[in-house]
C-alpha cells in the first residue's frame, strides 16, 4: 500500500524484493476501506505526488528494470508485467463484465463464509460447511456479482476512460452510494492518470489490445 514514507522509493523496494526472490509486488494507493478508514490521516498521500513516482518508476522498469528481476509486478489495476511479455493490453468493452474478479475466483474466509473477492467479506454468499462450492458459485446472489457488465453503470456509459477501468470495483460502488451497478468515483483519478501519461508511453511497445470478456 502506498503511503507517505514509502511512494519515493518504489525502484528500491522491487530492486530489494527481487533479492528475496519474491514473486509478484502489488502496488495500489489505499481504499477507503478497513484499517484505513480510522488511519487515512497519517497515511493519505496526494494523488499527483504519486502519479509522478509512478510514471518515472514505470519508465525505468520498461528502461532496466523488466531486464533486471523476474518479479512481476502490478501498479494499481492496470500496468502488469504480464501487458509487456504477452505484448497486449486488456481493455473493457460495453458488455465486458466490470467485476475485477470477474468469472474466474472468489474468498473463502477461516470459517468457510464464501464471499465474491477478499474485498467484498461483508456480503456472505455462503458457507462451504454447508453447501458445495460449485452450488455456491452457481448461485444467483454470487452470479449477480460476476455478471455485472460495463453497459449496466449508466453514470460510466460516456467517460473516455470506461475502456481502461470498466467502471471500477463494485464494492466500492456499493459502499459509497449503495448501488453496486453505480460509480466507483476513487478510481477516476488513477485511469486518467494511466489514459494521458502513461498509454502514450505504452504506445511504443505496439501493445495489441484484447477486449475483456
Amino acid at each position: 500500500m502506498i503511503h507517505p514514507k514509502n511512494y519515493k522509493n518504489l525502484k528500491e523496494m522491487f530492486l530489494f524484493l527481487s533479492k528475496l526472490g519474491i514473486q509478484r509486488w502489488r502496488v495500489s494507493l489505499p481504499r477507503n476501506q478497513g484499517s484505513y478508514i480510522t488511519n487515512s490521516k497519517k497515511l493519505n498521500v496526494k494523488y499527483n505526488k504519486v502519479f509522478e513516482e509512478y510514471r518515472k518508476f514505470i519508465i525505468w522498469y520498461l528502461e532496466e528494470g523488466i531486464n533486471i528481476s523476474n518479479l512481476d509486478i502490478q501498479i494499481e489495476s492496470f500496468f502488469r508485467t504480464a501487458l509487456i511479455r504477452k505484448k497486449e493490453i486488456s481493455i473493457f468493452t460495453p458488455n465486458s463484465c466490470c467485476c475485477e474478479y470477474k468469472r474466474e475466483a472468489l474468498a473463502i474466509k477461516p470459517n468457510g463464509d464464501v464471499a465474491a473477492c477478499t474485498a467484498f467479506t461483508n456480503l456472505i454468499i455462503g458457507n462451504v460447511k454447508e453447501k458445495s462450492i460449485n452450488d455456491i458459485w452457481y448461485s444467483s446472489k454470487m452470479q449477480n456479482i460476476k455478471q455485472i457488465k460495463v453497459a449496466e453503470v449508466e453514470e460510466c456509459k460516456d467517460c473516455e476512460y470506461l475502456y481502461l477501468c470498466g467502471t471500477g470495483c463494485r464494492r466500492m460502488a456499493l459502499a459509497d452510494n449503495g448501488s453496486i451497478k453505480s460509480k466507483d468515483k476513487s478510481i477516476c483519478e488513477i485511469y486518467k492518470f494511466f489514459h494521458d501519461r502513461i498509454m502514450p508511453i505504452l504506445a511504443n511497445l505496439q501493445l495489441e489490445l484484447k477486449q475483456i470478456s
